[in-house]
């Protein structure tokens, strides 16, 4: 489970910001009923869920993007070579952080213990690296570095006489962890499934989660399960796949593209989804006919099957899935549903998280999101640079004085007053004849 995710001087990041996972003690005192509970684990609380709430340009996807950017880093740090440039997206509004290096930091939970993982780069060189695991109380050093120095403790004994095998641009974790070594293979392992996907680009997962439904086994079980939950409206689905044909090609394609295709691809197959609704026969009589999903369904109704593939998946396994416009093209009603699944114990056995940018201000409710569940996005309108906060953490005027909001405030009706900020400034009334006037 993730616990804190760090990010200075990326995109519209300035200063380090730190997004926590951590449960504030505010809400202990309230039932499941009245309040989504935390996750106990190995004396921490950590949350299931988390949504970012904020204008648009604010920097939620930015932050997102940071968490996707240091998993990308990791897992392709393996197979970079000695020259390649490393991905760089400094703050481009101040001239003294254009050539300033990145820095990413995650703490996370695994295997009951805490690490902490973390680089700071330029588009030419990791500059420093570290690694630290808790196991109780003391944080421990397993292994830091700064350059072409390293030091590594006996407690990693997986990196000692590998420092020179490690070129500028490539991080050591992932050297290390290439060369089997156990720790780092495991921190490896939690970022490979520390998932980011887009809510809008939703055809990017429907050949996975078609494949779910084809594999008949306890993930297509849960699968159409999830499924059958959302209330699509259609009666069954029917996955279907089959080796690529000539139907598979748009009309007036040249042959010989063909047949370099499949020539390229000789075992690739196409999988399509089917679904099933009733038709009314004259005689009164009705029966099932089947449609193609792609044609027949609405654009929310397509998303909820594309995302079912990792959504089931990261409920399964525990992992901690990422999504940005988690609310686009869903009734809201959809949208609570997927949070309540997350912060159900029977929904979500295994811890799996679930972290989100939204524009629905339906969930900003204390039965469906705790306070400190909900975070804010907003750009300090001097620098330009965006600045996190957490409900919880927020002081606002209650008669005369500053206090912390209350869990029993109207979350949504208090943001739309502009109690917590993060909202565009658009107050005054539009006058398009004024407008035309104006100099542009």
């Amino acid at each position: 489970m993730l616990i804190e995710f760090s990010v200075k001087n990326y995109r519209s990041f300035k200063e380090k910001q730190t997004f926590s996972m951590k449960a504030s003690p505010y809400d202990k005192d309230t039932t499941d009923k009245e309040n989504p509970r935390p996750r106990q684990i190995d004396k921490l609380n950590l949350l299931p869920a988390a949504a970012i709430y904020g204008a648009n340009s604010s920097g939620k996807s930015n932050l997102l993007n940071a968490m996707g950017t240091m998993r990308d880093i990791i897992m392709s740090s393996v197979r970079i070579n000695a020259t390649d440039p490393l991905p760089t997206n400094t703050f481009a509004l101040d001239e003294a952080f254009l050539e300033e290096p990145t820095e990413f930091e995650a703490v996370f939970l695994l295997s009951n213990k805490t690490y902490r993982y973390g680089f700071i780069y330029t588009k030419k060189e990791i500059e420093k690296e570290w690694l630290f695991e808790k196991s109780r109380i003391k944080e421990q050093e397993l292994f830091t570095r700064e350059g072409s120095s390293f030091s590594i403790q006996k407690r990693f004994k997986e990196g000692e006489g590998k420092e020179n095998l490690t070129t500028a641009n490539r991080l050591f974790l992932s050297l290390v962890a290439q060369l089997n070594g156990d720790i780092s293979k495991q921190v490896i392992n939690w970022f490979q499934h520390f998932n980011n996907i887009s809510g809008t680009f939703n055809n990017n997962f429907r050949d996975y989660s078609i494949k779910l439904l084809l594999n008949n086994d306890e993930k297509t079980k849960a699968s159409k399960g999830f499924l059958k939950q959302m209330d699509l409206g259609f009666s069954e689905l029917k996955p279907e796949e089959h080796p690529i044909d000539d139907n598979f090609f748009p009309a007036g394609l040249p042959q010989i593209i063909k047949e370099d295709f499949l020539k390229r691809h000789p075992n690739e197959m196409v999988r399509s989804l089917k679904s099933a609704h009733t038709f009314q026969h004259k005689n009164g009589n009705t029966s099932l006919r089947l449609f193609d999903s792609e044609e027949m369904e609405s654009e929310g109704t397509l998303k909820i099957l594309d995302l079912s593939g990792p959504i089931v998946d990261t409920l399964i396994n525990g992992y901690t899935l990422v999504v940005d416009e988690l609310d686009a093209k869903l009734h809201p009603f959809l949208t609570k549903k997927l949070i309540d699944i997350f912060n159900s114990r029977k929904g979500n056995p295994n811890n799996a998280q679930l972290i989100f940018a939204t524009h629905d201000t339906n969930l900003l409710n204390n039965e469906i999101l705790r306070r400190d569940q909900i975070w804010f996005a907003e750009k300090d309108r001097t620098h330009e640079s965006t600045i996190l906060k957490r409900l919880s953490e927020i002081e606002m005027t209650d008669d005369g004085e500053f206090r912390k909001v209350r869990r029993d405030r109207i979350f949504e009706k208090d943001y739309f007053d502009k109690k917590y900020g993060a909202l565009p400034e658009i107050d005054a009334e539009f006058d398009l004849n004024e407008a035309m006037k104006s100099r542009i």
